[in-house]
């Protein structure tokens, strides 16, 4: 499907989101991490991604309906902020640790890092916490 210029340009591109992506996560394979300058790149794409997925996720929480499989496109955005926020983090702590302090995206780290990392949910935790 082609995107197009109406009001509904974000539920189009949503449309071409796959199902199955709230499942998949960013990966670590193939990270050369012998390649300092490789590193330092990857540490500030992950950074950014950290950030942004943090951001995407606590908003999308202000928005979400009592069941949220009445919107299903909003549930795969919601879940795919998690998925990928939860891998950043993940791939940060194995990987990043001594590339964080010289990242162009230091000011973006120490944003979300002083975020309640247990702010940043799942559809199953958002809903569970409002039972």
């Amino acid at each position: 499907m082609e995107p197009t210029n109406t009001p509904n340009k974000a539920y189009d591109l949503l449309i071409e989101i796959n199902q199955s992506s709230p499942l998949q996560g960013l990966t670590g394979d193939g990270v050369a991490t012998d390649d300092l300058a490789a590193m330092q790149a990857l540490t500030t794409a992950y950074i950014t991604t950290l950030y942004y997925s943090a951001l995407s996720n606590l908003h999308i929480q202000n928005t979400l309906p009592a069941d949220i499989e009445e919107m299903p496109r909003l549930k795969i955005a919601f879940e795919r902020s998690y998925a990928d926020y939860t891998a950043a983090a993940t791939w940060l702590a194995a990987n990043g640790k001594q590339f964080i302090a010289t990242s162009t995206a230091k000011a973006y780290y120490d944003e979300v890092m002083n975020i309640d990392k247990s702010a940043v949910l799942s559809a199953a935790e958002f809903y569970a916490q409002k039972d």
